[in-house]
C-alpha cells in the first residue's frame, strides 16, 4: 500500500504515526500521574525547606508551587502526611518553640541555653500572634538584659513586634493593645510600654508612642477627647433648650492631670496611748512541819524498842504569770 504513495506522503503518513504513538504514550503518563493536592501553603523558606526533606526521607512525590511557598503531595495522602508531620512539629510557623529543647545536649553551656530559651519565647510568641486571622506572618524580638545585683543598675526589658498583615486587612487599636500585653505578660519584667509593634511597611501601630506635642499616648489623648465630647454634649443640650435646637455651638478643651502619685505615710499620735504589753504574776506557798516524840536531841528519853516518829514537811507552791 505504501508503494502507491508518493514520497512525500509517505513522509506524512509516518509523522503521523510517530505522533499518534507520541500521543499515546503522554495521555498513558498522565493519567497514571497522582492527583496532586496542597499539603501545606504561606510557607517560610525553613518551614518549606524541612518539610521537603521529610518528603524525599520518606519518598512521597511532591511539587512545589508559588515560589516554593506551596507543596503538592498526592491527595490520597495529604491527611496522613499532615498528622506525621504535626508529630514532628511540622511546620514551626515561621520560628523555633520550645520544641528546640526536646533534643537537649550535655554539654551545652549556659550561655546557650538562654539564647535557646529567648529562640523558642520568641517563636511561641510569634506562632500565637500569627493566629489572629488579620496576621498572616509575626516576629517578635525580645531584649531580656542579665540580672544585676542592684535593683538601680537593673536595665529595662524591651520588645519588639512585626507584623505582616494580609490584604486589605488592618488591626484595630484594641487588638494592637492586646498583642502588647500579650507579649508583656509573657516575659518577665517586660512593660506594656516597652513593646513595640510595626508593620511590614515600617508603621507605629501600638498606642505607646508620645505625642510630641502634648506628651500623651494615644490612648490617654482619646479618653481626654471623650471628656471633651461628653462635656460638649451636656452643654449643647442645655444650650440649646434655651436658644433653641441647632442655634448652638460648644467647644470644650479640657486639661486632664494623668500623673500617679505615689505616697507612703506613718503617723504617731502621742494623745492616745495604749498599752504595747501587760505581765501579770501571782505566786501562792504554804507547808507544815512536823517533828517526832521526845525531846529534840535527848536519845536517852526515849525508850529502847520504841521507833522514833520520822519528822513530816509538806509544802505546796503555785506560781501563775500572764
Amino acid at each position: 500500500m505504501l508503494s502507491k504513495f508518493t514520497i512525500n506522503q509517505r513522509m506524512i503518513i509516518l509523522v503521523a504515526l510517530a505522533g499518534s504513538v507520541a500521543g499515546l504514550i503522554a495521555l498513558t503518563l498522565w493519567t497514571q500521574q497522582p492527583d496532586m493536592q496542597v499539603l501545606f501553603t504561606n510557607l517560610g523558606a525553613e518551614d518549606a525547606a524541612a518539610i521537603v526533606d521529610k518528603l524525599k526521607e520518606t519518598k512521597v512525590p511532591y511539587e512545589t508551587t508559588g515560589g516554593g511557598s506551596t507543596v503538592l503531595v498526592p491527595s490520597e495522602q495529604v491527611h496522613d502526611l499532615r498528622l506525621q508531620l504535626a508529630t514532628q512539629g511540622l511546620p514551626h510557623g515561621g520560628g523555633v518553640g520550645f520544641e528546640i529543647f526536646d533534643r537537649t545536649s550535655i554539654g551545652m553551656s549556659e550561655f546557650v541555653q538562654k539564647l535557646n530559651y529567648r529562640r523558642a519565647l520568641q517563636g511561641e510568641l510569634a506562632r500565637t500572634i500569627a493566629q489572629m486571622p488579620e496576621v498572616e506572618r509575626a516576629r517578635v524580638h525580645l531584649a531580656i538584659p542579665e540580672r544585676r545585683l542592684f535593683a538601680s543598675e537593673q536595665e529595662k526589658a524591651r520588645g519588639s513586634v512585626i507584623l505582616t498583615l494580609r490584604n486589605g486587612q488592618q488591626l484595630g487599636q484594641a487588638q494592637v493593645q492586646g498583642v502588647i500585653h500579650l507579649v508583656s505578660s509573657s516575659v518577665e519584667g517586660l512593660q506594656a510600654r516597652d513593646v513595640t509593634i510595626v508593620d511590614g511597611h515600617g508603621r507605629m501601630l501600638s498606642a505607646t508612642v508620645t505625642d510630641d506635642a502634648s506628651g500623651l499616648t494615644n490612648t490617654q489623648l482619646d479618653y481626654q477627647r471623650s471628656v471633651e465630647k461628653d462635656v460638649e454634649t451636656r452643654i449643647q443640650t442645655m444650650v440649646e433648650r434655651i436658644v433653641g435646637p441647632n442655634k448652638a455651638v460648644v467647644r470644650v478643651s479640657s486639661l486632664v492631670d494623668f500623673r500617679k502619685v505615689e505616697t507612703t505615710e506613718e503617723r504617731y499620735d502621742p494623745n492616745s496611748q495604749v498599752v504595747r504589753s501587760e505581765q501579770r504574776g501571782q505566786e501562792k506557798a504554804n507547808g507544815t512541819n512536823g517533828v517526832g516524840g521526845g525531846v529534840p536531841g535527848v536519845e536517852s528519853n526515849v525508850p529502847p524498842g520504841t521507833d522514833q516518829e520520822p519528822a513530816q514537811t509538806s509544802s505546796n507552791n503555785s506560781q501563775t504569770k500572764k
